[in-house]
């Protein structure tokens, strides 16, 4: 687990105009999955959108995540760098049996250019995580940012279950273990979803 600080306070003065700068670090030491709880308010492919694609084209093992937005339920309301095409960019959706409702403040596409965002969508209303000031505390919080790492996990699973051998038999062995690209992560994640239907989806 590899944490990197990109802010001061609300301010997010340590985040790169190229985005590989960001990457680079954790990459070294062996991370392959890279969970970003942050954005901005354009849904235009930017420069940093970008640099978020080159990077992943350059390193194909390497899968970003990225909080789609809390700017919704309104359409073209993704913020940028979600707006990027490799990455698995996250939507809030309600909890438990609520799952097939999109919370209301979760950003939608499409993008500028006309492309469909969110990836996928997962739990985001009412997370219970770390509390940053604490050394053991928890706090309850609501956003995109709370789904996109939950995501994460779920894309270690799926890491986990190509490198441990589990595919083709679904038992482990060693010898049918290897490194799954980020092409095939996101796949996979995308063949576990579902259709929603319920409130706020498009």
């Amino acid at each position: 687990l590899f944490a990197q600080d990109i802010g001061r306070g609300r301010s997010l003065v340590g985040i790169p105009s190229d985005l590989g700068d960001l990457f680079q670090s954790p990459f070294d030491r062996g991370v392959r999955i890279h969970s970003n709880s942050w954005g901005s308010s354009s849904s235009a492919y930017t420069s940093q959108a970008r640099s978020i694609d080159a990077f992943m084209s350059d390193n194909p093992s390497f899968l970003v995540l990225v909080a789609n937005g809390n700017a919704g339920p309104g359409f073209g309301t993704v913020g940028t760098p979600a707006t990027a095409k490799n990455v698995v960019s996250v939507g809030a959706t309600l909890n438990g049996s609520r799952w097939n409702d999109m919370a209301n403040f979760s950003s939608h596409g499409p993008t500028d250019d006309g492309r469909i965002k969110p990836t996928v969508s997962a739990p985001g209303r009412s997370i219970v995580s770390a509390a940053h000031n604490s050394t053991c505390g928890t706090r309850t919080l609501s956003g995109t940012s709370m789904a996109t790492p939950t995501t994460a996990g779920a894309v270690a699973l799926i890491r986990q279950y190509y490198a441990d051998g589990f595919y083709p038999s679904g038992q482990a062995n060693a010898a049918d273990g290897f490194t799954p690209s980020a092409a095939l992560m996101k796949a996979t994640l995308l063949a576990g979803t579902r259709n929603m239907a319920g409130t706020d989806t498009p």
